[in-house]
């Protein structure tokens, strides 16, 4: 299992927990502080082949825990373990939890900066508005360039 809090944790803004299979979610956080600088309130939660499910679970509670409320959990794959475990967690804790799966570096760096403006529900539905804005056809978008500016080869 992978357990990662690479800044300090505060009570002023949501926290960020970051869940995946593997070191996906750690090397997110890792390239997002590259570019950010230090980042507070994050946390990377990532399961691995051998890890045992009610030691994870354990983990994501505790994970809960000690962010502030309105923090919310991004989660890189719908239907996989790390997504199946924090449903489990819930329904049975019997607590609202605030996520969006699919996660990417462009997601997680606009919830860092879209999260000093609103929490929970308010900023997954905000993500889930503006994340795949991110997600461009370079080819066509060059054929359109092309096609909209004159542009001489020689």
């Amino acid at each position: 299992m992978i357990q990662y809090i690479p800044g300090n944790i505060s009570s002023d803004i949501p926290g960020i927990i970051v869940l995946s299979h593997g070191p996906f979610a750690k090397a997110l956080v890792d390239t997002a502080s590259l570019i950010l600088g230090e980042l507070d309130n994050v946390a990377v939660l990532a399961i691995e082949n051998e890890d045992d499910l009610d030691e994870y679970q354990e983990q994501l509670q505790t994970m809960h825990r000690i962010f502030p409320k309105g923090s919310i959990f991004l989660v890189d794959l719908y239907g996989g373990t790390p997504y199946n475990q924090l449903v489990i967690f819930a329904h049975t804790k019997q607590v609202d939890v605030h996520a969006l799966t699919g996660m990417s570096l462009n997601m997680l760096i606009e919830a860092l900066s879209l999260r000093s403006e609103c929490s929970g529900a308010e900023l997954i539905e905000s993500l889930e508005a503006i994340v795949n804005v991110g997600i461009v056809n370079v080819g066509k978008t060059i054929l359109l360039n092309l096609k909209t500016e004159r542009i001489i080869c020689t």
